[in-house]
């Protein structure tokens, strides 16, 4: 029974039986050229590549630089699509028709009354 146990845990080896002569039987185990998974040296595990984590931390940098100007930005700026502006407008109309000559302001000045806006060609 133990010749057979012994026969099962070691698979791929072959067995000779031997004698002393004093009636004891000894199993002498001869490797054969396949060595066994448990025989065979353990592979060394394979280091991880520091480029991996640089990579990765190049990434995550980038991505924490850019959600903070994208924060940043609509805390203090207001978009939209559509946009509409309220400002006083005052239209200027003529009474008298004729092409523009001269234009005495320029964009954002105050006016006074009687103060001369446009010269007129008639």
């Amino acid at each position: 029974m133990e010749e057979q146990a012994a026969a099962l845990e070691q698979p791929k080896t072959s067995n000779a039986r031997l004698s002393d002569g004093q009636g004891k039987v000894f199993i002498a185990q001869k490797a054969s050229n396949n060595k066994s998974v448990e025989q065979q040296p353990s592979e060394t595990k394979k280091k991880k590549s520091p480029l991996r984590f640089v990579i990765l931390g190049i990434v995550l940098i980038a991505g924490g630089i850019i959600g903070y100007n994208k924060i940043s930005f609509a805390l203090t700026h207001e978009t939209t699509d559509n946009a509409q502006i309220e400002t006083q407008i005052t239209p200027v109309l003529p009474r008298v028709s004729g092409y523009v000559k001269s234009i005495a302001i320029s964009d954002y000045d105050s006016v006074r009354t009687g103060q001369l806006v446009v010269e007129l060609d008639y």
